[in-house]
C-alpha cells in the first residue's frame, strides 16, 4: 500500500466531530491508499493536504502537495457551499474532492515527468509565501445523497370531548427529495384512551400519507412542516356488565410542525405538535344516551426518533 495522504487542519478545525467524516470520504476516493488527519514528516507522506475552512464553513480552501518521480507539484481548489447544505455533507464533499484531486494530480505529474524518480526523495516545498493568486472556484458541490428515514413516534393528546387523554405510538417513513426542501411521508399509528368510570375504553388506528417541507441548519437542527391525509378507525368497547363494542371509519387531515436535532449523521431526534381535523365527530352511545364523543377538531404532541436508511 502507498504511504498515507496526510491532511493538516487548524487546531479549531481539528477539534470538529466531522474530521472522521472528512478522512473517511478521502480514503474512499483516493486510489490504493488511505488518508489520515494530523501531521507527519514529508518523507512519509504520499501527499500533503492543507484544509482551511472559512466564513463559518461556507468555503473550504484545499492545497495539495504531491511528489511523483522526484518532482513536486502543488494544486489548489476552493469549494463554496450553500447555507442549506448540512455541515456533515460539507466535510464529506471536501474529503471526496481531496481524494479525487490527489489521484488526478499524481497522474498529471507522471505524464509530465521525463525522467525516472531519483533514489532519494526531495522534501516537499512549503507553500509559496507571496500573495496568493486567485483560486478558481470549483463547480457545484456533488449532489447530496437521497435520504430515507424510518422512525418511531410516541403520541399523547386529548381523546374525547370530556378532556380525557389518549396515548400510543406509531411508525413513520419520511423521504427527503434531492435538491429540494420537500419531503413525503407515510405513517401508521395506534392510540388508546383507558377505560373510565363508565367501563368505556376507546381505541384509534389510523394510516396517513402526506407531503411537506424541511430545512436543516448548519450544526444539525432541522425544522419540518407536514400536511397529511388520514384514514382513521375508532373502536369503542364496554367492559362492564353490559359488554358491547362498535367501530366507525372517518377521513381526517393532520397538520404537523416538528423541530429536530441530528445527534449523529444517521440519527435524528424530534419533538412535534399537531392538529387533527375530522370530517365529522364520532358519537359513542349506550342505549340511546351519549357516553362519549371524539370531537371533529383535536391536537396531540409527539416525541420521536428516526434512523437514516440511505
Amino acid at each position: 500500500m502507498l504511504p498515507p495522504v496526510v491532511i493538516e487542519l487548524s487546531p479549531a478545525d481539528a477539534a470538529s466531530p466531522h474530521v472522521a467524516t472528512l478522512v473517511h470520504a478521502c480514503t474512499e476516493a483516493v486510489s490504493d491508499g488511505e488518508c489520515r488527519a494530523g501531521s507527519t514528516s514529508e518523507a512519509e507522506a504520499r501527499a500533503l493536504v492543507i484544509v482551511s475552512w472559512q466564513d463559518e464553513a461556507k468555503r473550504a480552501k484545499i492545497e495539495i502537495g504531491i511528489r511523483v518521480k522526484g518532482k513536486s507539484r502543488w494544486v489548489s481548489r476552493e469549494l463554496t457551499f450553500r447555507d442549506a447544505d448540512p455541515l456533515a455533507e460539507r466535510w464529506k464533499t471536501a474529503g471526496f474532492v481531496i481524494g479525487t484531486l490527489v489521484g488526478e494530480t499524481e497522474r498529471e505529474a507522471e505524464k509530465a515527468a521525463p525522467k525516472p524518480p531519483e533514489v532519494l526523495p526531495k522534501p516537499l516545498p512549503a507553500p509559496p509565501k507571496t500573495e496568493p493568486t486567485p483560486v478558481p472556484k470549483a463547480g457545484p458541490a456533488p449532489r447530496p445523497a437521497t435520504r430515507l428515514w424510518a422512525g418511531l413516534e410516541l403520541v399523547a393528546g386529548p381523546g374525547l370531548s370530556d378532556g380525557s387523554w389518549r396515548f400510543g405510538a406509531g411508525l413513520v417513513a419520511v423521504y427527503d427529495v434531492p435538491r429540494l426542501p420537500v419531503l413525503g411521508s407515510l405513517g401508521i399509528r395506534y392510540t388508546e384512551r383507558p377505560h373510565d368510570s363508565q367501563d368505556l375504553d376507546v381505541r384509534w388506528l389510523d394510516a396517513s400519507a402526506g407531503i411537506g417541507f424541511h430545512h436543516s441548519f448548519a450544526g444539525g437542527p432541522r425544522l419540518e412542516l407536514r400536511g397529511e391525509a388520514v384514514l382513521e378507525r375508532v373502536e369503542a368497547n364496554l367492559t362492564g356488565a353490559q359488554q358491547d363494542s362498535a367501530s366507525a371509519y372517518s377521513g381526517a387531515a393532520r397538520l404537523t410542525g416538528a423541530a429536530g436535532l441530528l445527534v449523529d449523521e444517521g440519527v435524528l431526534l424530534l419533538i412535534s405538535a399537531e392538529s387533527l381535523g375530522r370530517a365529522r365527530g364520532t358519537q359513542i352511545t349506550r342505549q340511546g344516551a351519549e357516553i362519549g364523543r371524539a370531537p371533529p377538531l383535536t391536537w396531540a404532541l409527539t416525541l420521536g426518533a428516526r434512523v437514516r436508511l440511505f
